[in-house]
């Protein structure tokens, strides 16, 4: 009879448990088949945006085939120089939607406050009601002012119910138009 050896043996030769022999070189190719098509698709985006006219591209002209008397010497046609930057962001500009800018609106001013701790504490009680304010610092006759604002609004009614909202829980503001 032969002995039996029931020593552990060392994992030589198999693979880790959960893992297939080809992990290490799976992965690999795989990240270095993205890497190679996130190339290729860069390239392919740059090509795009530099491929523009060639008669308005880097400040080339643009030749006629004859010239204004007829003869066949080729004449030059002066074109705007712009390079392919210049020609995206006239492209981005031209696609922009222009939002028209009310000519008035409104702010309410919830306190004029010598410390800013008062000012703090009203900007807080504000706050505690759901609505947005801010404490802006003035200095006017060597004095420094804190003042709390909210706004600014768009429409007149949208500042008057606030200010009725904030009246009724005893926080008095003042309406105050901006013209632009």
């Amino acid at each position: 009879m032969i002995p039996r050896d029931y020593k552990k043996r060392s994992g030589a030769g198999r693979p880790p448990p959960g893992r297939s022999p080809g992990f290490g070189r799976g992965l690999l190719a795989g990240l270095s088949l993205s890497l190679v098509l996130t190339g290729v698709v860069h390239l392919y985006h740059s090509l795009q945006i530099s491929e523009a006219p060639r008669d308005v591209v880097d400040g080339e002209e643009k030749r006629d085939e004859t010239a204004a008397d007829g003869s066949s010497e080729a004449a030059a046609v002066e074109q705007p120089k712009i390079n392919s930057r210049e020609l995206r962001d006239v492209l981005l500009y031209e696609s922009e939607v222009k939002i028209p800018v009310p000519s008035e609106q409104f702010i309410l001013q919830g306190g004029n406050f010598r410390t800013a701790e008062e000012a703090q504490a009203q900007r807080k009680r504000i706050h505690k009601l759901g609505y947005l304010a801010t404490v802006y610092i003035e200095e006017r006759d060597g004095e420094v002012w804190h003042r709390v604002r909210l706004g600014p609004y768009r429409e007149r009614q949208v500042a008057d119910d606030v200010r009725i909202r904030l009246k009724n829980h005893r926080i008095e503001v003042m309406l105050t138009r901006i013209t632009q």
